[in-house]
């Protein structure tokens, strides 16, 4: 199977060489799905923050429900 190449950036649409990364996603049915974006190296420590807060907030939530 070839590797993924990607060509630009889907965080800020910059044709600059990027890497795939991928974290876990919550669907409504709360099934846990793998995600996966072409990130630039400018972007990846803000596009771990922002996958970092989203999974923050759903913890808190549920934390707040029990």
């Amino acid at each position: 199977m070839a590797e993924y190449k990607c060509a630009n950036c889907d965080f800020c649409g910059k044709e600059v060489e990027s890497d795939l990364m991928c974290s876990l996603t919550l669907t409504d049915e709360k099934k846990v799905e793998q995600t996966c974006w072409c990130i630039c190296k400018e972007c990846e420590e803000n596009f771990r923050t922002k996958v970092k807060d989203v999974y923050d907030a759903i913890i808190a939530d549920e934390k707040k429900a029990q």
